[in-house]
């Protein structure tokens, strides 16, 4: 069985609801988009992945909450071969711990 040679989690980047709180009170929590400055910290998270890495095989996982798929979106652009195609492979599995139930 083949194993990872390491395991990152990334948080999203800063978001509309860490700025406006009162912003879940007119906005479903997953349809929050990240702000500029959650995206310029999803561009430098891909950057310093990509660097951390090298060549190893990379997959992500996500959540399927906007932030989330937002912040992957940038740290992708560190991941392109010399081409500029894609080189991991997306999963849609995570979901937040809220929204599942816990035995």
């Amino acid at each position: 069985r083949c194993r990872p040679l390491r395991i990152l989690i990334i948080r999203h980047g800063e978001s509309e609801g860490n700025l406006d709180k009162t912003l879940f009170e007119r906005k479903p929590d997953n349809d929050h988009s990240l702000t500029e400055r959650g995206r310029l910290q999803a561009r430098r998270a891909g950057r310093w992945m990509r660097e951390l890495v090298q060549e190893e095989e990379v997959y992500f996982q996500v959540s399927p909450y906007r932030r989330t798929r937002e912040t992957l979106q940038g740290i992708l652009e560190s991941f392109v071969d010399s081409s500029g195609n894609p080189l991991p492979r997306e999963e849609l599995q995570l979901q937040s711990l809220e929204d599942s139930e816990i035995p």
